[in-house]
């Protein structure tokens, strides 16, 4: 009876172990899957805004958004892991210096101070560019407010490390409650800056392989649609050339058309001569008995 009753006690008590473990596995991934999802949706939809298509209609699938979205998310990751290598680095050799017992008291009021200053500058920037955006900066504002608010609290580390401030100010900022605080709007400031800067960085991609595309629409694929019924296929360089119905079960073939994606039983296509300003309409066709489309290369 004592050996069951142990028995079951342990396995009660590691089920929370375990749980917790499988929660410490699954949680990040949500997170993580959650923005790509995000970032994906963002390129996307700058990318199909380019060619007047609402996103909605192209007929995507979460799994599609996650997979268009890791060269957008995991590429500004890489680059960040790289730049906080180098202020480690830098910041060695920051300490090394200020630390310096040959350094004079004035030196370090002054590094504090420029320091400060230029986090000030920086978060004000950042913020009227995220907030406001008055300044319409993409990418470089929400990267200012997250280094802005970084180099404050380095500045204010720093002249605790230095003992520069006076002793008013000390107890004003390095109370247990005031630090607690600073460092919790300081990380969400980061965070938020982070979450901007890369949900531009994924709407400038999208804009840009959207203008890259339509900028060699005469060198993408061909598309050649054969249809039994006479279809409104129009626009520039496109044209519709009757069959003779003994050669083919399909009456019309149109050409000059290019490919931008097929999805799922959809087509979406344009003119070989679709500019922004030509006027021209994308088209969508879906698959069906009465529609059948080739694919050829540009030639």
């Amino acid at each position: 009876m004592t050996s069951r009753t142990n028995a079951s006690a342990t396995g009660g008590g590691s089920r929370p172990g375990v749980l917790r473990d499988l929660l410490m596995v699954f949680a990040p991934i949500t997170v993580i899957s959650a923005l790509l999802y995000y970032f994906g949706f963002i390129r996307e939809r700058a990318f199909w805004a380019h060619f007047g298509v609402d996103l909605g209609t192209v007929g995507f699938s979460s799994t599609d958004y996650i997979l268009r979205s890791p060269g957008t998310f995991f590429a500004p990751l890489a680059g960040l892991v790289g730049l906080a290598l180098v202020a480690l680095l830098v910041h060695q050799g920051f300490v090394l210096w200020i630390t310096n017992p040959r350094r004079s008291r004035r030196w370090a009021v002054v590094t504090v101070s420029s320091l400060a200053i230029t986090a000030c500058g920086f978060l004000i920037i950042g913020l009227l560019s995220v907030a406001f955006g008055s300044l319409q900066l993409p990418v470089l504002g929400p990267v200012l407010l997250g280094v802005g608010a970084g180099l404050l609290e380095y500045a204010i580390v720093t002249a605790r490390m230095t003992q520069v401030t006076r002793p008013g100010l000390t107890d004003l900022l390095f109370k247990q409650a005031a630090v607690y605080s600073r460092r919790t709007l300081i990380i969400a400031l980061v965070v938020g800056a982070m979450f901007a800067a890369i949900a531009d960085l994924a709407n400038q991609q999208g804009t840009r392989a959207a203008t890259a595309i339509s900028g060699t629409l005469p060198i993408q694929p061909k598309v050649i649609v054969y249809s039994r019924l006479l279809l409104q296929l129009s626009g520039t360089g496109v044209a519709m050339v009757p069959l003779e119905p003994t050669n083919t079960a399909y009456a019309y073939r149109y050409n000059g058309l290019r490919l931008l994606l097929h999805n799922g039983d959809r087509w979406i296509i344009v003119p070989a001569g679709w500019t922004p300003k030509s006027g021209d309409t994308v088209i969508i066709l879906k698959d069906s008995e009465d529609v059948r489309v080739d694919l050829a290369p540009s030639g």
